[in-house]
């Protein structure tokens, strides 16, 4: 299953403006791993990661098919250490660990 980590540096009023930033960290064979950031007026609001995934009517769509057709020989990054820490976490309470 996909995950979603967050973290609140501050609040964000009740329909105050703010702008999120999404950005695309690396990816495996399975999964996409994107970063978002929350702006609000008076600076940063909150981060959060996401691990998700296309599927299709067969299931699952290899990311690495998806970004071959948007950018060609672009290959992931390597995923930061405190993501893959994140990851590894996420995994082993979905194990029941």
């Amino acid at each position: 299953m996909g995950a979603v980590w967050i973290t609140y540096r501050r609040s964000l009023p009740l329909f105050s403006k703010f702008e999120l930033t999404s950005r695309l960290v690396c990816w495996d064979e399975k999964w996409f791993y994107i970063e978002q950031t929350f702006t609000g007026e008076q600076g940063l609001v909150a981060v959060g990661w996401v691990k998700g995934m296309l599927r299709d009517e067969r299931g699952s769509v290899d990311p690495g098919m998806v970004i071959e057709r948007v950018a060609s020989g672009v290959v992931s990054p390597p995923m930061p250490e405190a993501m893959a820490t994140w990851n590894e976490l996420t995994r082993e309470k979905l194990a029941g660990g």
